[in-house]
């Protein structure tokens, strides 16, 4: 990274794969401060949450599918959240 920072800002990709690096980060956060937390089961939903969004942000930013055409786009949205919502009821029941 060389040069001023706030030029590195300045592309849409630079600013999502920091908003991605942040949200790994509060993700894993969570999972270790919550794990005997009475709020477990919160912190569970919002790391899938944060999942979802870094799913998102890597589907329409670093897979070019944000000008795709709009069946790829459903495609893979309820590909991401059919996965969510199994692993996150697969979380919570078991």
């Amino acid at each position: 990274m060389s040069g001023n920072p706030v030029n590195w800002l300045r592309n849409p990709v630079n600013r999502v794969w920091l908003a991605l690096v942040a949200a790994t980060l509060a993700s894993y956060t969570l999972g270790e401060q919550m794990v005997d937390s009475p709020w477990h089961a919160w912190a569970v939903a919002l790391v899938f949450a944060l999942a979802l969004a870094k799913g998102r942000w890597v589907i329409d930013v670093f897979m070019g599918l944000r000008t795709a055409p709009v069946l790829w786009r459903r495609v893979l949205m309820g590909w991401l959240m059919v996965l969510a919502l199994a692993l996150g009821a697969l979380s919570l029941l078991g």
